[in-house]
């Protein structure tokens, strides 16, 4: 008798990403951006007849406008990234589909990468969203109030550097996430941990060790950005990429061991 051929991790992560299609937690990830920035670019198009006769607002302008952004981005994309994750994991255990799934003829390595590319993908397009709809509004004030003169500053490198510093985070933040999204079923659980770190991070980010979590890494990310570094690998980015690395590691041992783990809760 043949045995059962295993399935190819290309059908799996076709079949998470078929699931994920209407997931609210996801949706909302890749609708922040969208929100955000347009909430500030609106608000930006009304109020513009209050800087119509500066001809200096180039770099104020930048600077506020990104600030604006970013403030929202440091405390909200923490949350909506451990909700997300958590949306994802949790689309099997309310129908009781997750012994169903373990006997499958799948590795749980391969189910387990698919899963984490998945909410890779969703998180990758959030942040990408988020950049271009930034660029975009800066393009489109820039013709709506040429009087501002925002072409004459040259930031392009700051502001790559800005969000591919505020994507290395969230990755990690993402991992961190899984983890305890996979270990407790409690909603509440893995959000407040995340509430909780993102702000103990953003109070004490003059810390000597704060470096090490990535939950304020948009607000570290945001201070490199004032001061004109364009340095990418910062200590704090080295932290998150062995973060993700380790929490990767950290949840396929979880992952694997989920049915015995929460057979015993």
């Amino acid at each position: 008798m043949k045995a059962m051929k295993t399935i190819s991790l290309w059908n799996i992560l076709a079949s998470e990403f078929f699931k994920s299609k209407r997931n609210v937690g996801l949706i909302v990830l890749l609708c922040l951006p969208v929100v955000v920035s347009m909430y500030f670019f609106a608000s930006t198009w009304i109020d513009g007849a209050k800087h119509s006769d500066s001809v200096t607002l180039g770099t104020y302008f930048w600077e506020q406008y990104t600030r604006a952004h970013f403030n929202f981005y440091l405390f909200l994309y923490p949350l909506i990234v451990s909700f997300a994750v958590f949306s994802f994991n949790n689309i099997e255990y309310p129908n009781g589909c997750t012994r169903l799934i373990f006997t499958l003829p799948v590795k749980k390595s391969r189910m387990y990468l698919a899963k984490v590319l998945v909410m890779f993908s969703y998180t990758t397009c959030s942040v990408m969203l988020a950049y271009a709809l930034f660029v975009l509004s800066i393009n489109a004030l820039s013709f709506l109030f040429p009087e501002w003169h925002l072409n004459s500053f040259e930031l392009k490198d700051d502001i790559n550097i800005l969000f591919c510093r505020t994507y290395i985070s969230m990755l990690a933040i993402m991992m961190i996430q899984n983890c305890l999204s996979l270990f407790f079923r409690n909603f509440m659980i893995p959000v407040s941990v995340a509430l909780v770190c993102t702000v103990v991070s953003i109070v004490a980010s003059k810390w000597k060790w704060a470096f090490l979590f990535p939950y304020g890494g948009i607000l570290k990310a945001l201070e490199w950005f004032y001061q004109e570094d364009l340095h990418l690998f910062r200590k704090e980015i080295i932290a998150s990429l062995i973060c993700i690395a380790a929490f990767y590691l950290i949840g396929a041992i979880i992952f694997k061991n989920s049915h015995k783990i929460h057979k015993n809760k």
